[in-house]
């Protein structure tokens, strides 16, 4: 059995790598048990991240007190890996994501090297169907202005989580010894899991990155969640911060078209910031 870290206290015996091997396909365990192996034989940490993480959470009967809300379609349709332990290397993920194609030749390579991230990608596969996986290394971002593209560098994986939108997509699960099996959260993703509540982990983050603003809705509608008092009055005060900002990119407009063309949006937005959509 594996520890349960919420916040940096051990909080449970549950082995979550035995969780994955109950949830996800076969072949996706083995290309997860793959990715750690080439990530250990080079010294590395590797950890599952993101909404996998989440869902994985959401239909676990002992981290849950409701019953889960409909599996989001994508959850088994896109996995997030993060390495660490490789700062002197900050191409890690990229490098990881190579060594994989070259075992799994059928998938297509994408390497985004602004952001020293890699995507790995299998369409209509005989084995692995439509399946995006994206590798990065563990890092930072700092945002030179309002909606601006990260300056992102090298860090840790509890820096790494940080960066990201709300806590319950802030939680990690370690892949290779010592603590594979383990749940990493240092945020409170699962207490927020809990008692259903959207939380950003930073005043800054609507001003940072305004799609947050977006997702936070898309969230609350696909999840069934609610937008936690204090995330809801930060959406508010960035909205009313940006008559004042002049982006110097349009980051908006892709997310929000997927985004307003979802279920409930003429409802849930208005109902968050007091704004129409």
């Amino acid at each position: 059995m594996a520890l349960t870290w919420h916040c940096g206290l051990d909080v449970g015996l549950i082995d979550w790598l035995e969780l994955l091997r109950l949830q996800l396909k076969p072949q996706l365990l083995r290309l997860l048990e793959t990715a750690a192996h080439e990530s250990e034989q080079r010294g590395w940490q590797l950890y599952l991240v993101g909404g996998v993480v989440r869902d994985l959470l959401l239909a676990d009967s002992r981290s849950r007190p409701a019953p889960p809300p409909e599996r989001d379609p994508l959850g088994l349709g896109d996995l997030d890996l993060v390495v660490d332990g490789c700062r002197e290397s900050p191409s890690a993920g990229v490098v990881l994501a190579q060594a994989l194609q070259q075992l799994y030749p059928t998938a297509s390579l994408t390497i985004h090297g602004q952001f020293q991230t890699a995507e790995l990608y299998w369409h209509q596969d005989p084995e692995f169907q439509s399946l995006s996986l994206d590798i990065a290394t563990a890092r930072t971002e700092v945002y030179p202005y309002p909606a601006a593209n990260p300056v992102v560098s090298a860090s840790t994986i509890r820096l790494d989580l940080y960066r990201r939108d709300f806590t319950i997509n802030a939680m990690a699960i370690p892949l290779t010894p010592p603590r594979s099996g383990e749940l990493l959260d240092c945020f409170g993703g699962l207490p927020d899991l809990h008692r259903r509540y959207l939380r950003v982990l930073h005043e800054q983050s609507f001003i940072d990155d305004p799609t947050r603003m977006y997702r936070a809705v898309r969230f609350a509608v696909r999840l069934g969640f609610e937008i936690e008092p204090q995330t809801r009055a930060q959406i508010k005060m960035a909205i009313a911060a940006a008559s004042t900002l002049v982006p110097k990119r349009n980051i908006l407009a892709p997310p929000l078209c997927k985004l307003v063309s979802g279920p409930s949006w003429n409802t849930r937005w208005p109902q968050t910031t007091g704004k129409e959509p």
